[in-house]
């Protein structure tokens, strides 16, 4: 697991990511990704929660030949798909 955003940032997280991916420093394979980062730009917005956790559940990212998902247990974290998170 990397830590890629850390809970300091609390209801900012989702935010944060959308910037990210945005700005193209994350490499995300999500097709209808774009649908939800508009609500992913104010944590105020009626549908940020719920666009937030789609991308949690749907998000790939490639970095190096490597694909991710998203693990969020108050920080946010970029996992090696196929591995197990530890309870």
């Amino acid at each position: 697991m990397e830590l890629l955003i850390d809970s300091r940032h609390g209801v900012y997280i989702p935010q944060l990511f959308a910037e990210m991916v945005l700005s193209g420093q994350l490499p995300v394979n999500f097709p209808t990704l774009r649908t939800y980062l508009g609500d992913l730009g104010n944590p105020e917005h009626e549908g940020y929660w719920e666009a937030w956790d789609s991308v949690l559940s749907q998000a790939k990212i490639q970095i190096s030949g490597v694909t991710y998902y998203l693990y969020q247990d108050g920080d946010l974290f970029l996992v090696e798909e196929g591995t197990e998170i530890p309870e």
